[in-house]
């Protein structure tokens, strides 16, 4: 796959132990794995900024209210927009839910969509203890699980 070096080697940055991501946020104190605050700072280091108050606890999905926070704070960082779809030879924020009512297994990942030439594979870039490598090629149906109405996919500049 033709990858965005720059992506992946912000992605390796925040790699841990090869398997995962080990993240210390700056509130938690100790190492631990966590999708959001991966991804968060992947973007961080990939596009050069900072996100504000509201766009790190969107990103946190500390409101349950809005399961799709994730999405609003990229836009409103202006480095993403929202799309149906993966767009081909495109990076993507995901946000998927096992279930949206009541609100349950929740996971953020960032996708690497193939360009059309290999149509249907992808790269994704997680951090988990028990969904696959933190780098796992795979295809839409598979990652989605068949459930993509339970996900938002926002499309990263």
């Amino acid at each position: 796959m033709n990858t965005d070096p720059a992506f992946l080697e912000a992605a390796r940055r925040w790699t841990g132990d090869g398997w995962t991501y080990k993240l210390a946020g700056p509130d938690l104190g100790r190492m631990e794995t966590n999708c959001c605050i991966a991804a968060e700072q992947i973007m961080m280091d990939r596009y050069d900024i900072e996100f504000t108050k509201q766009e790190h606890a969107d990103l946190m999905i500390l409101d349950a209210d809005r399961p799709w926070s994730p999405i609003d704070a990229v836009v409103s960082a202006g480095i993403g927009h929202a799309v149906q779809f993966p767009v081909a030879g495109r990076y993507h924020l995901m946000q998927r839910w096992k279930s949206t009512d009541p609100l349950s297994q929740g996971h953020t990942l960032i996708w690497y969509e193939a360009p059309a030439v290999v149509l249907g594979q992808c790269l994704i870039i997680q951090a988990t203890r028990n969904m696959g490598d933190a780098f796992m090629e795979t295809d839409f149906a598979r990652a989605t699980r068949g459930r993509p109405h339970r996900m938002a996919v926002l499309s990263l500049e």
